[in-house]
């Protein structure tokens, strides 16, 4: 044959064939065999001739793709038309050919060639994912000082993790170092028995409750941690009726701190506390049956066996017997399985609302067992075991390459700031598969898109560690580092396809406090902090707003100043504290409640109920300073040392009761409070606060000076503290406001007498953020600087602030 003539066939029948899925095939195939093409013979008779005469001869890896074509020919999946001695090619649409390429229960030959087909012509390597049902997402939750961090801490050690045991892993942060208690939700990832924990440490304050609320977007089941001796408090049944939100969140009750030597209750007395809490908050019936598990998180084991944990006779280092309960007991993540409900028919049981979620009779070693509520048999037919398990790994697979193929989605519900990284986020992925450098739509929780960005990073944490992935897929919780373009903020929806529809977050209750942050006015300002402007001010406070969506900020009409909103004294002064120590100057006005309206439109104000423990000394004293803040008193229980007292009070009646209960109980109160509704505006109460001792000069305060003032009051400022006009300096023990000159010096004298010299001790109060919240009035202001916290009048020069006081009165 003349090479002309070869080379006018192949570009024939190649320009025919040009959009044909087989092109590679026909191309190397006419290559190889143009000798044997005959001049008489057109069109597709030219390559059944091909196959006809090869199709013995071809052993190799190529012969496979010409069968898979083939097949492809008798499957009708591409047609041909002949016309005016050419080929025409007309393919199915991509879906046609996906749905033939269905893998069923029943595998035929062809079907496994297909398969081999798919693998040979796909140019993306199948990942090794983890199958979900070997995932539990579990959040860690009580009251505050319960024993959560320590249960996670030997969860971490337990499980493997090279820790320091000097201090708590979890609580990394220097603020939860100093205060002994969780102000951030953290994940931390752990592996038993082949299986993967996600598991969430939550805070148990009431004023972050706001971080309870949204990780619970991450997690299918949670463990309650009550003291065994305190019992259940206001916070318990504030996080459990937040879990309680969502039917399917099934919860394990840890009864912790056996450790304890005395004030065990009976294991009847514990049972009653706990049914009564899920009674009074309407508990449906399917949680109920929960499981109790006796703890003692300190030391390091837990037991179901009561009489075990009361005599303390448990191993310690057992604490991951808590694990296996959680494998049992809690299901797996609830994962979007596309087609395989409709390919698959269910034959292990009836598990609905999640098919190839794990039941009560899951194994360790990841093999589900048929569900427990099938006829209970006491003799099973081999023959009947292995086709279960044969349909277990046919339905593994389906789930496995459904999450495969399907888009990308994952809900943002913490996002953190990690050294060498950058800003991270975390949530869980409801469906797909995400790998690093893939590209990214961020949408809002109503739908619209607000850019892309680039994965750079994905990672899981083992405690303060890093481990490093390069995909993850659904069912996991996971942290991502993006680049160029958008950072996500929290309730953000992460996706691959702009089809897919915004997953919607659980809402969080509103806020209740608010007070305004602006620029630092006084003598002193720029002194001692590096970031002074409002402006910087509102982009960092903007910023903590997108991470926290438990605060909200708004500037004021008149662009000085910026209204922060959150849950409570607490979580403000946190917010503060964290400014300040990153170099931010400003000050805070006085905090105030957040007003709403009715339908009538009368002003409702927030009403908390509050629980007190404090020494029972004091407890009259406490009683009489309640009565006159409006408080509505339900309970009182003396014990031998302390006095209960349980009360309903409006939030700002309570305004500086915190600090007042601390310095009569000289630091041994305890005050706890809940939420509890909104009621009517009632009428103010007289402030039963002393006046202030304010300076009067401005300069550095001396020994001289202040040893006469703290004798008319409790001195705030020790001395060589710089001091200006209108700042407060101490408390008057009486009603009324007075000033003083704390920055006189002693006059030199010419003679020395060695025997009239006398050392000065100044005794001070050091302020806190919170404590300057509860105490300063509407009249008076915080300055922040990251050396100082000191409180002032707004108006400092004294004849103006006269001027502005008799005004008010007239």
């Amino acid at each position: 044959m003349h090479a002309c003539t070869k080379k006018k066939i192949m570009n024939t029948f190649l320009k025919n064939y040009k959009t044909c899925t087989a092109k590679l095939i026909i191309k190397q195939d006419i290559a190889v065999n143009v000798e044997s093409i005959k001049m008489n013979r057109q069109g597709f008779a030219i390559y059944s001739n091909i196959i006809k005469n090869n199709l013995n001869g071809h052993k190799t890896s190529f012969g496979i793709k010409k069968k898979n074509y083939n097949i492809l020919l008798n499957q009708n999946c591409v047609k041909y038309k002949k016309s005016n001695n050419s080929i025409q090619c007309n393919i199915i649409k991509k879906n046609t050919l996906q749905q033939q390429l269905v893998v069923h229960p029943t595998k035929t030959k062809t079907e496994n060639i297909l398969s081999q087909k798919k693998k040979l012509f796909s140019t993306n390597k199948k990942l090794d994912i983890i199958h979900p049902e070997r995932i539990r997402n579990v959040a860690i939750i009580a009251h505050v000082d319960h024993g959560k961090t320590t249960l996670v801490d030997k969860l971490l050690r337990q499980g493997g993790e090279e820790t320091n045991n000097s201090e708590r892993i979890m609580d990394h942060n220097d603020l939860e170092r100093e205060r002994g208690i969780t102000i951030m939700s953290k994940v931390t990832r752990i592996k038993y028995n082949n299986y993967f924990f996600n598991i969430v440490d939550t805070p148990g304050h009431s004023d972050f409750g706001g971080e309870v609320e949204r990780v619970l977007n991450l997690i299918d089941g949670v463990c309650l941690i009550i003291d065994v001796v305190e019992g259940p408090k206001n916070q318990t049944k504030f996080v459990l009726k937040k879990s309680l939100l969502n039917p399917k969140c099934k919860i394990i009750v840890i009864m912790n701190k056996f450790d304890k030597p005395s004030n065990i209750k009976k294991k009847e007395e514990i049972e009653n506390e706990i049914f009564d809490l899920f009674v009074d908050l309407n508990a449906p019936d399917e949680l109920m049956n929960y499981p109790i598990i006796y703890a003692s998180a300190k030391n390091g084991w837990c037991t179901d066996n009561f009489d075990e944990a009361k005599e303390n006779k448990c191993k310690h280092n057992n604490v991951l017997t808590l694990f296996k309960k959680i494998i049992d007991y809690f299901d797996s993540p609830l994962v979007s399985l596309g087609t395989c409900q409709n390919t698959v028919p269910d034959r292990m049981g009836s598990n609905e609302d999640k098919p190839g979620a794990s039941t009560s009779g899951s194994s360790i070693s990841g093999t589900i067992t048929p569900n427990k509520t099938e006829v209970n048999q006491t003799e099973v037919n081999q023959t009947e075991v292995n086709q279960t398990e044969v349909n277990q790994t046919e339905r593994n697979e389906l789930i496995v390459n459904t999450i495969r193929n399907e888009p990308f989605s994952l809900l943002v519900s913490l996002i953190d700031h990690q050294e060498g990284v950058g800003v991270t986020v975390t949530g869980k992925i409801y469906s797909g598969v995400i790998k690093k450098g893939d590209t990214i739509i961020v949408k809002n929780d109503k739908n619209k898109i607000k850019g892309t960005c680039v994965i750079k990073n994905i990672f899981y944490m083992k405690g303060r560690k890093m481990e490093n992935v390069n995909y993850a897929s659904a069912g996991d919780i996971v942290n991502l580092s993006v680049a160029k373009g958008i950072t996500p903020s929290v309730n953000d929806t992460m996706t691959t396809k702009e089809n897919v529809l915004s997953i919607k977050a659980r809402p969080i209750d509103p806020p209740v406090l608010c007070l305004k942050i602006s620029q630092n006015t006084s003598p002193l300002t720029g002194k001692d902090g590096k970031h002074i402007t409002l402006s910087s001010i509102g982009n960092r406070l903007k910023k903590e707003a997108a991470i926290n969506v438990a605060i909200e900020i708004t500037e004021s009409e008149k662009k000085d100043s910026y209204e922060v909103k959150g849950r409570g004294e607490l979580q403000l002064g946190i917010l503060v504290e964290k400014l300040r120590r990153e170099g931010y100057e400003m000050t805070i006005s006085s905090p105030n409640v957040i007003y709403t309206k009715d339908k009538q439109g009368n002003l409702l104000e927030p009403v908390e109920e509050f629980h007190i423990t404090i020494p029972s000394l004091i407890s009259s004293n406490v009683i009489e300073k309640l009565n006159a803040r409006k408080a509505e008193i339900l309970d009182i229980v003396n014990d031998t040392d302390n006095t209960f007292i349980k009360c309903i009070c409006p939030s700002k009646n309570f305004f500086g009761m915190r600090s007042y209960l601390r310095d009569i109980s000289k630091g041994t109160a305890i005050i706890n409070s809940e939420l509890k509704e909104y009621r009517k505006k009632q009428t103010g109460y007289k402030s039963d606060r002393n006046g202030v001792i304010i300076s009067s000069s401005n300069g550095v305060t001396t020994s001289f000076s202040l040893d006469p003032i703290q004798l008319k009051g409790n001195l705030f400022v020790n001395e060589n503290f710089p001091a200006y006009e209108g700042m407060i300096i101490g408390e008057h023990f009486l009603a009324n406001d007075i000033e003083m000159n704390a920055v006189k010096v002693k006059p030199v004298q010419h003679l020395r007498n060695k025997g009239h010299e006398e050392t000065i001790r100044i005794n001070h109060k050091q302020i806190t953020i919170e404590y300057a919240l509860s105490f300063i009035q509407d009249d008076e202001e915080i300055e922040v600087t990251p050396k100082r916290i000191v409180m002032r009048k707004k108006i400092l020069n004294t004849e103006l602030r006269k001027t502005a006081n008799r005004k008010a009165k007239t």
